[in-house]
């Protein structure tokens, strides 16, 4: 795997378990800081594969980029790892208060592959699951999407703050995990949208209760129930993403914006904290409602597995052709 520093790259060894985190590569602000060492070798041995990681020692902020190795959707690999960082960094704010209270106060997800956040539920695996009655495989998918999108939304039970950085399109379940977070900050070329109704489902990893909170039942409803694509700006008028960035500019927008958050980090947090009091969404709610979409899936028809076939044949498309954009870019 390979960490992020500073805006430097650094690899650690290659094979799982081949060596201790390196503190000679370390810049001096890392490396003379124990707790940020701490910290870097905490990720450093979770072994990712679907993630890069880049922590920001200035702003504290730790950064996670989706590689989309398996598919542009949330592939079970994808949703493992998100759960090994999530997790760290909960033990490491239970273990390590005083440092990861100075070290650790933004989590933020984004994607290092050009035009793509994520474009949701893992549709191959979805029909795969059906066709063969696996109903416990498609309920153990459903609640780890569950997992992870609770855990961003409570901050992970930590005093932290959750962002997403979309610079691509955020489809299905990538728009249900950027809603997830305190805040969603977006380049004005991204697209947003719930498509599952096109094919007989809806969207059942968080959807229903985040938007229901934001915008209210009839128009939570309406937007679930028409599919259609949305501009960033667009969803900036509804009041779902707090701030659109030019093309290209998300990253260096963020970095203004998690500095200004900082400034004032405690209020900050507090107003989030006060939004969850105020608007309470528990575990068992989204539970409830993945339950629900289990059961929609099961049911779903012969011509409507054909149309989710077609829409992951699409997304794998795209996947080759945004990787072959990318390789040629990069020379």
């Amino acid at each position: 795997m390979q960490i992020t520093v500073e805006g430097q790259h650094y690899d650690w060894p290659a094979a799982p378990g081949a060596g201790a985190l390196q503190k000679t590569l370390l810049p001096a602000a890392i490396g003379e800081n124990p707790g940020a060492v701490k910290l870097l070798t905490l990720l450093h041995d979770l072994e990712l594969y679907e993630l890069r990681v880049a922590f920001d020692i200035d702003l504290a902020a730790i950064w996670c980029f989706q590689q989309h190795h398996n598919g542009l959707s949330f592939a079970p690999r994808l949703l493992k790892d998100i759960r090994k960082v999530q997790r760290a960094l909960q033990d490491f704010h239970r273990d390590e208060p005083s440092d990861a209270a100075q070290l650790a106060k933004f989590l933020i997800w984004a994607s290092d592959l050009e035009g793509v956040f994520n474009l949701g539920g893992d549709l191959r695996y979805f029909e795969t699951l059906v066709r063969q009655r696996d109903q416990r495989r498609l309920r153990a998918y459903a609640l780890s999407c569950i997992d992870v999108c609770f855990a961003n939304y409570s901050a992970l039970n930590a005093p932290m703050i959750t962002g997403s950085l979309v610079a691509g399109d955020a489809l299905g379940g990538g728009m249900e995990s950027a809603l997830s977070c305190d805040f969603i900050l977006a380049e004005e070329q991204s697209k947003f949208g719930l498509p599952e109704m096109l094919y007989g489902l809806f969207p059942g990893m968080g959807a229903y209760s985040f938007l229901m909170r934001r915008l209210g039942q009839a128009r939570a409803e309406v937007l679930i129930s028409h599919g259609n694509l949305h501009s960033a700006e667009e969803l900036a008028e509804m009041g779902l993403i707090d701030r659109v960035a030019p093309r290209e500019a998300g990253f260096k927008e963020m970095n203004g914006y998690l500095a200004r958050l900082l400034r004032r980090f405690n209020a900050s947090r507090a107003v989030y904290n006060a939004r969850r009091r105020a608007f309470p969404i528990t575990f068992q709610e989204m539970a409830d409602i993945a339950e629900e979409w289990v059961s929609v899936a099961m049911q779903l028809s012969e011509g409507e597995l054909r149309k989710m076939n077609k829409l992951a044949a699409a997304q794998k498309r795209l996947r080759g052709v945004r990787t072959a954009v990318r390789h040629v870019e990069g020379g």
